[in-house]
């Protein structure tokens, strides 16, 4: 037999499961709805967690490298 119409309120678990690109250069670029919201930084092994952990939940995270608009600058294309 299996347990059924129960809810579990205390169950909230907390992750982030974007994902992101690095340069070879080990540099983190994230573009913002807006330019002041652009993240650029060097990754080191030291600094990784901490970074990743900055990035706020409400970021846009765009990687201009995955924009198959070979203009990076153009924000106002969206292509899905």
């Amino acid at each position: 037999m299996f347990a059924a119409n129960i809810k579990e309120s205390t169950w909230k678990p907390q992750y982030d499961a974007r994902s992101y690109r690095f340069t070879a250069s080990n540099k983190l670029i994230l573009n913002g709805s807006s330019e002041d919201q652009n993240i650029e930084v060097i990754v080191t092994n030291s600094n990784l967690n901490n970074t990743l952990s900055s990035i706020p939940e409400s970021h846009d995270c765009i990687n201009p490298y995955n924009s198959q608009d070979p203009d990076f600058s153009n924000r106002d294309v969206c292509k899905y």
